[in-house]
């Protein structure tokens, strides 16, 4: 993790205020939808995905989204080095939900 990353934190919250300005610290969240035409999932979103503004990205499974036969027993989250390397490994469609800044 970069070392300035507790610092950028505190700024952050230290801000009060919405804004709309994409340039602004913050995070973008993202979704992974099962694949149109995959019978293969029972839940039509796979992962809630959170892209840091060091470009880190962090996938939380819905392992609910597998058949039983094929969940995992616990909750899984992934930890990639950009969103690029995501999207290089995701079984269907990102779709960007919303950018949440610190202030």
């Amino acid at each position: 993790m970069p070392s300035d990353l507790p610092s950028n934190i505190k700024r952050a919250l230290a801000t009060e205020g919405p804004t709309e300005d994409p340039t602004e610290f913050g995070v973008d969240l993202y979704r992974i939808l099962a694949p149109p035409d995959d019978d293969d999932f029972v839940h039509p979103i796979l992962a809630i995905v959170c892209e840091l503004e060091c470009g880190m990205t962090v996938a939380d499974w819905n392992i609910d989204a597998w058949p039983d036969d094929k969940q995992l027993m616990h909750p899984h989250q992934s930890i990639y080095g950009s969103l690029g390397d995501l999207e290089q490994v995701a079984e269907g469609p990102i779709e960007h939900l919303t950018r949440v800044t610190g202030r």
